[in-house]
């Protein structure tokens, strides 16, 4: 009797094991709401974008302002492939929202060092922006707290970025005045028919690689790429503010109403291949599918 409770509490607690495994941080963002509404958006509130990564070029001393990510693990933000495109030296800000406030002054905001710049090794520039996704790895582990927290990045293979048809962006991109907004501004998507984007950019249709979403009152624009694409999903019996996308590329004046974003689900093989080396849990998960 003692042997087969044994036995069962092992196959339970591997069952747990199991399920914990599908997020990529278990201690990952739970809802969050948002302001109503990166041209015509809102400013998004601090404490719910802990999760929210601001990428600068540090060559030359010049601290260039290029793109944004998402923390998915304490050891890695994910973005947009081009965003790291030609860049030398990397800097990662996690914990900063308004752009204008000074790294000394700023409570909460961390800098971590690019050791590796991970692009897909698809990633096609011309054309239509392929396989737009990368990872970058930092030299530290960050450590989370209240101004610090990864996004929800599941990689559950029966989880698909099909089933989303709402979503949020976020970035400090150009504005109605054409310029990027110091403080991160976020916007309300709604997935569109392929078609929308079809005649604007050219992608395929049937793509289960990008995402069509668009604004008719707004959308994003320049320096908004490598942001999140996001949304409420209830995951396991929990709502949680899940990645499914990242903002890729749209209209060079940001006035089509639709953009492409890359569909990060389609991804998290690869996304959890390039992690496990560097956290156990994630490698049992890559070597289960093996």
């Amino acid at each position: 009797m003692m042997a087969a409770l044994l036995s069962f509490a092992f196959f339970a607690l591997l069952l747990c094991h199991e399920c914990l495994a599908q997020l990529m941080e278990e201690i990952c963002e739970g809802h969050a709401d948002f302001g109503p509404k990166i041209v015509n958006g809102t400013n998004a509130r601090p404490f719910d974008t802990a999760w929210m990564a601001s990428l600068y070029n540090i060559s030359h001393n010049n601290n260039e302002f290029i793109c944004g990510g998402s923390l998915i693990h304490k050891r890695f933000v994910l973005t947009a492939a081009h965003c790291s495109l030609r860049q030398e030296k990397l800097l990662v800000r996690m914990g900063e929202s308004d752009r204008s406030c000074p790294a000394w002054k700023c409570r909460g905001l961390k800098e971590y060092d690019v050791i590796e710049a991970i692009p897909h090794p698809q990633f096609n520039i011309s054309g239509r922006f392929e396989n737009d996704i990368g990872l970058l790895k930092l030299q530290t582990e960050v450590t989370f707290n209240e101004h610090i927290r990864p996004i929800c990045f599941i990689l559950d293979e029966a989880v698909h970025a099909e089933r989303i048809h709402r979503f949020r962006a976020f970035g400090w991109g150009a504005t109605l005045q054409n310029v990027h907004s110091s403080k991160l501004q976020t916007i309300k998507l709604t997935r569109k028919n392929s078609k929308n984007c079809l005649k604007n950019y050219n992608i395929p249709d049937a793509n289960d690689q990008q995402i069509c979403a668009g604004n008719d009152f707004g959308d994003t624009c320049i320096g908004d790429s490598g942001g999140p694409l996001a949304s409420d999903f209830i995951y396991r019996g929990k709502t949680s503010f899940v990645l499914f996308g990242i903002v890729s590329y749209g209209g060079w004046f940001c006035n089509i109403t639709a953009a492409v974003y890359t569909n990060a689900m389609s991804y998290k093989d690869w996304v959890a291949d390039n992690v496990a080396p560097y956290d156990i849990r994630i490698a049992e998960i890559v070597n289960s599918r093996n």
